[in-house]
């Protein structure tokens, strides 16, 4: 006959084992979920996580095929480009709400939290990269450029754009062909108020003009250099006062007149 005290304790056990399930060799509680990534198992409760994951959270409350699932096995084809790695840390980031960012797994991290809509990790992820990772070197801002381009990372973006502003001299001749296919993604407002602001730096005067008339020509209109002239002014005023000042003439006038 047992003791009133190993009744109580037999009673909780119970109540553990009867909360959990065993799912492949492990004890599994009903609250949780089992994401299976290149192989690698990966638990995490299921509500902190849909509290993260927009993905997540339309899994768990609509009635799709996978919704009741204890074990999900995440991007077999390959096509969302994630990796265990990434997915054991935005499974911290459900637990902890710390995200774990190194040069490392920056990028991928970024591709998991964009594929599993994780705002947060998404968001920090990709302050990392602007602020630690992007450099005026022209295979990172290549590379960078690209990914921005791929996935509209806004963040990213403005990091580019400072970079470039910051180091145009740079921009403008170790990527002459780059330079006016990513100044002309510009709005005109954009372009207007970096020139009116005197954003451009470490570059020479006539480098600014000489991406504004380019600008200029790509977007085929009077319009654009009447609206940017004021700033042009502000950010390239004395190389302006210069070409004005010199005389300009034609050869065929030169060679006429000396007839």
């Amino acid at each position: 006959m047992k003791e009133r005290g190993e009744e109580e304790e037999d009673e909780e056990g119970d109540e553990t084992r009867d909360g959990c399930d065993n799912v492949g060799g492990e004890e599994l509680c009903l609250t949780e979920v089992v994401l299976v990534v290149r192989g690698r198992r990966i638990r995490v409760d299921r509500a902190r996580l849909a509290l993260v994951s927009k993905f997540f959270r339309a899994l768990f409350s609509h009635q799709f095929e996978d919704s009741n699932k204890s074990v999900l096995h995440l991007d077999l084809g390959g096509e969302m480009g994630l990796t265990a790695a990434a997915v054991e840390i935005l499974a911290e980031f459900a637990r902890t709400r710390h995200l774990e960012v190194t040069p490392v797994t920056a990028v991928q991290l970024f591709i998991a939290a964009d594929a599993l809509d994780v705002e947060g990790a998404r968001y920090e992820a990709e302050t990392f990269l602007g602020t630690n990772m992007l450099k005026p070197e022209k295979d990172t801002f290549l590379n960078f450029w690209k990914m921005s381009r791929l996935f509209h990372m806004k963040i990213l973006d403005s990091f580019l754009d400072c970079l470039c502003l910051d180091n145009f001299g740079w921009f403008t001749t170790t990527l002459p062909l780059l330079c006016p296919q990513y100044l002309a993604s510009w709005p005109l407002d954009k372009l207007g108020n970096f020139l009116a602001q005197q954003r451009f730096a470490n570059c020479s005067e006539e480098q600014i003009f000489l991406a504004v008339v380019s600008y200029c020509r790509t977007k085929s209109g009077q319009h654009s250099w009447d609206e940017l002239a004021p700033g042009l002014y502000r950010s390239c005023g004395a190389y302006l006062r210069y070409i004005q000042s010199v005389p300009r003439m034609l050869p065929c006038k030169t060679r006429s007149s000396s007839q």
